[in-house]
């Protein structure tokens, strides 16, 4: 009897080292334990397309889009607001609180292009269709690539 277990257990062996090993690939491109808040929310750069998808859309229009976290404090959110004048407003959270940051946007192959002139920054986004926006470059203190905002119902 005790051999037949340890048999079962020999064949189990392969199976569940490979389960953790998959577990534990996975825990590296999705930040792992002990990451910060903001890590957590986001993938690792490593993990991130170094291009839109080829499916991007021509086009992206003015809209609200935002991330929904799993909390309770929907008020801590990002925010995105495209103008059609071109310019826009982004609400996130800085953990002193929530700021706004204002300026001009761009749109070309799948690629928006946030700009601050007053802070001589950028951030992009990858458009993976018309209503989802994968944040590629930038840091925002809490909304980090890897960010996945979501065009609003208007």
């Amino acid at each position: 009897m005790i051999q037949e277990k340890g048999k079962r257990r020999a064949r189990r062996a392969p199976a569940l080292l490979a389960a953790y090993l998959a577990l534990a690939l996975l825990a590296g491109c999705a930040g792992g334990a002990g990451s910060s808040a903001a890590e957590q929310n986001s993938a690792s750069s490593s993990c991130l397309p170094s291009e839109p998808p080829e499916d991007a859309p021509e086009t992206l229009g003015p809209g609200h889009f935002t991330s929904v976290q799993d909390r309770a404090e929907g008020e801590q959110d990002p925010y995105l607001e495209l103008y059609a004048d071109d310019t826009f407003m982004f609400m996130c959270n800085v953990y002193q609180g929530m700021t706004t940051y204002l300026g001009t946007w761009s749109y070309e192959s799948g690629v928006l292009t946030l700009t601050r002139p007053s802070a001589e920054e950028t951030y992009v986004f990858f458009a993976q269709d018309a209503d989802t926006l994968l944040m590629h470059s930038g840091d925002l203190v809490m909304t980090q690539p890897g960010a996945v905002l979501t065009r609003l119902a208007q």
